[in-house]
């Protein structure tokens, strides 16, 4: 399996009425889509690192304690809002 580009990710506006979205990474160089981005994918996109964390979260969860378990599902409803732009 190659390895991603870490997060966090955040979608910045490349601005004006017509420009498009692009995903920047904390210390890393920006990630550029092939043409132009939408927002909704963007969103999808920049909480790609927070949605994996939340799923490792869940699966370890039969392995942990309660206490575990309230922490991966705020995390994963973190991510959910990110990606849905709640956030």
């Amino acid at each position: 399996m190659s390895k991603h580009t870490p997060g966090p990710w955040a979608m910045v506006h490349e601005g004006g009425a017509d420009g498009g979205y692009y995903i920047g990474a904390k210390d890393q160089v920006v990630i550029l889509p092939r043409g132009r981005m939408d927002e909704a994918d963007a969103r999808l996109i920049a909480a790609a690192p927070d949605l994996l964390a939340a799923l490792k979260l869940l699966v370890a969860f039969g392995e942990g304690s309660f206490a575990q378990a309230v922490g991966a599902w705020e995390q994963a409803r973190a991510a959910i809002a990110k990606a849905e732009g709640a956030s």
